[in-house]
């Protein structure tokens, strides 16, 4: 089926689309009589505006007059003269509930709006009840200020409760202060189980049951401290055992040392650069060390004359100091003491003598070669008395 489309509204003047009532105005309004009459109009979308202003104004209506008629019933329940510039009504909505019942408590406070009032305060405990919740709301009422505060209370314990009159305090208009009381509140609170009544679903809690012992943790605890007591005693042992095995190495023997500490001298090439104090003093460091660690004599921190002192001993075995070996000491440290301490200069020649004197020194008391001079000297004698 083809659906016509209507054609488009005309266009104004100024080009813009003029749909029919889009704009508020008058129209003509036929009558009976035959006549017509011009009637004011609002377009589609003020129509709408004005039924939902009227809606809202009406919904306000009648909330306005159930509050007002709230405070009306209240102030006639609670017989208060709505003459008085304070008026303090408390009111609880049961006089009896049972344990765990959540009961509403309301202060509801009505007075001239030219007075300065203190609205009391509350802490967490109202009279020996828990305070759950609470609200507050403020309105007016036949000209005068209402206050009200709501509170949800509840206990676990049964008996009467007493919630104390709420104080207010205000100040007139004269400026003197003032005080004002409600009326104390008495909710009675009941058990659930009525008297005589056994409970039926209310039972005692089981006496303590014995639970066997279980040995396992500590069985467990126990091994794991044997086994690591154990282990650290093993490692221990293997520890001392490894350091027993281990030989330290043998001390390197002092002629090496001192052919080690020679050869350094030489290749420093004193003797070329006529550095001759420096060279002595290399020269005369060495052979003091070399007998340090050869025959255990403290050479280094002795002057010549107190170390040829302790040098003199008979020769018993390859740890003493033969007759010519303390001779060839003794010149190659007179010629070393007098180059440092009286500025002797030797040449060339005699400061490569002084290289060899030392050298030798070293060559004729090694260990192995003192060993085959004291043999020899002892099958010497030992002919001699045959």
């Amino acid at each position: 089926m083809i659906r016509k489309i209507p054609p488009n509204p005309p266009f104004s003047k100024e080009g813009t689309k003029e749909a029919p009532f889009s704009k508020g105005g008058t129209k003509e309004v036929p009558f009976s009589n035959g006549g017509t009459k011009k009637v004011p109009f609002l377009n589609r979308g003020g129509a709408r505006i004005c039924r939902c202003l009227a809606i809202l104004i009406t919904l306000a209506l009648i909330l306005g007059s159930c509050a007002d008629r709230d405070i009306q019933d209240l102030v006639e329940r609670h017989d208060v003269n709505l003459q008085d510039p304070v008026i303090v009504i408390a009111w609880a909505d049961v006089e009896e509930a049972t344990i765990g019942d959540k009961i509403g408590y309301t202060v509801t406070i009505i007075f001239d709006p030219d007075l300065d009032v203190q609205i009391p305060q509350f802490g967490e405990n109202l009279g020996g009840f828990a305070i759950k919740d609470f609200s507050r709301s403020s309105r007016e009422f036949e000209g005068k200020k209402v206050e009200e505060r709501w509170y949800l209370l509840d206990t676990y314990l049964t008996g009467i409760y007493t919630i104390p009159a709420p104080v207010v305090k205000f100040t007139g208009k004269d400026g003197e202060e003032n005080e004002i009381e409600g009326k104390d509140v008495s909710v009675e609170i009941v058990s659930v189980i009525e008297d005589g009544e056994e409970p039926e679903d209310i039972k005692d809690i089981a006496a303590p049951v014995n639970l066997p012992m279980d040995y396992t943790p500590h069985i467990l605890l126990g091994a794991g401290i044997i086994v690591t007591i154990g282990a650290g005693i093993a490692t221990y042992i293997l520890l001392r055992r490894r350091e027993r095995e281990v030989e330290e190495a043998p001390p390197r023997p002092a002629h090496e040392i001192a052919y080690e500490q020679l050869q350094g001298i030489a290749e420093a090439k004193l003797v070329e650069t006529r550095e001759i104090d420096r060279y002595y003093v290399l020269l005369s460091a060495v052979v003091r060390q070399y007998l340090e660690n050869r025959f255990g004599l403290h050479a280094p921190e002795m002057t010549t004359e107190e170390f040829l002192q302790a040098a003199v001993s008979e020769p018993v075995d390859d740890s003493t100091l033969l007759q010519d070996h303390r001779t060839l000491l003794r010149d190659f440290l007179t010629e070393s003491d007098l180059v440092k301490f009286a500025q002797y200069g030797p040449d060339k020649g005699q400061m490569n003598s002084a290289f060899g004197s030392a050298k030798r020194f070293v060559d004729e008391t090694r260990a192995d070669m003192v060993r085959q001079l004291i043999e020899q000297m002892q099958s010497t004698v030992e002919v001699k008395d045959a």
